[in-house]
C-alpha cells in the first residue's frame, strides 16, 4: 500500500515548501523597520480538491499565501510657493533665512585646490 496522504507529503511536500518560503517572508516584514510592529501577519493554506467523474482520483491544488504589514507612510512638511507663475513645493522653507555657508560646488572646489598646487610650486 502506498504513503498515505498527510499534510507533510501532500503534493510530494509543496505544501511544507510554500509554507517556509511563506514564513520566510513574514518573519523578514515584521523586522522590518519601516513597517508596523503591531500589525498581525498572516499565512493561509489552501488545499482544493477536484474529484473527478468517478470519485476514485482528485486534483488536489495547494495554495499557501501570506499577510505582511505594508510600509509605513512617511509625513514630511513641504512649503508651497510660485516660481516664475507655476506653483512649486519645495523642501525647506524659503522663509528661513540661510543661516549656513553656501555648500561649495565641485567647480569651486576644483578652483581652490588649482590655487593650492599654484602656491605649493612658487
Amino acid at each position: 500500500m502506498d504513503e498515505r496522504v498527510t499534510l507533510v507529503s501532500i503534493a510530494n511536500g509543496a505544501a511544507l515548501e510554500l509554507f517556509e518560503r511563506e514564513l520566510t517572508a513574514v518573519l523578514s516584514n515584521i523586522q522590518d523597520i519601516n513597517t508596523s510592529p503591531r500589525q498581525s501577519r498572516e499565512i493561509t493554506i489552501k488545499f482544493r480538491f477536484k474529484p473527478d467523474e468517478s470519485r476514485e482520483s482528485a486534483m488536489v491544488n495547494v495554495a499557501v499565501s501570506s499577510k505582511v504589514a505594508g510600509v509605513r507612510p512617511i509625513d514630511r512638511e513641504v512649503f508651497l510657493g510660485k516660481q516664475n507663475g507655476e506653483p512649486v513645493a519645495v523642501q525647506s522653507n524659503p522663509r528661513q533665512g540661510k543661516i549656513f555657508d553656501p555648500v561649495p560646488s565641485a567647480a569651486d572646489l576644483k578652483d581652490v585646490d588649482q590655487k593650492l598646487r599654484d602656491a605649493n610650486d612658487r
